[in-house]
């Protein structure tokens, strides 16, 4: 005679037929989505926390670049724009202006296209700390009068 865990003798003719229930465990699937959908709000804040701080930018200055646009790098983490700009010196520099990411921006009505090799345009940025030639964008004054913003 077969015993059930609770002593009870199971019939002959059942023996060979287990509980449908005698393997599963003891959650359901709505356990297991809430259990995903609580590490999901803990895990995506995690990069954010991870990005790097905008202290290497002076935000107490503004500087305004004038200058040609020598590209767009349009890709995660940030937006990269190139703009070679004539010092004082006559010398061309080029300044490297990080933006948002690709998301944030075209939120704003930016995308691959807002800024062409080749145009001018006015860019104001924090500037970096260590004098280097590159800066966060702040805002951007196009040829058509048009002034985009920064997130």
């Amino acid at each position: 005679m077969v015993l059930t865990r609770f002593n009870h003798p199971v019939p002959e003719a059942l023996q060979h037929v287990r509980s449908s229930h005698a393997h599963k465990p003891r959650y359901g699937r709505t356990a297991i989505a809430l259990l995903l959908l609580v590490f999901f709000v803990w895990a995506l804040p995690q990069g954010a926390r991870a990005h790097h701080s905008v202290s290497q930018f002076d935000q107490s200055k503004e500087v305004v670049l004038t200058g040609v646009v020598a590209s767009l790098e349009w890709a995660n983490p940030h937006v990269w724009i190139r703009v070679n700009v004539t010092g004082e010196d006559g010398e061309e520099v080029e300044w490297g202006v990080e933006a948002s990411n690709p998301l944030d921006l075209s939120r704003k009505g930016w995308s691959k296209k807002t800024f062409q090799a080749g145009d001018e345009v006015a860019i104001t940025i924090y500037p970096a700390r260590n004098g280097k030639p590159f800066g966060a964008f702040v805002k951007a004054e196009m040829p058509d009068g048009k002034t985009l913003e920064g997130p």
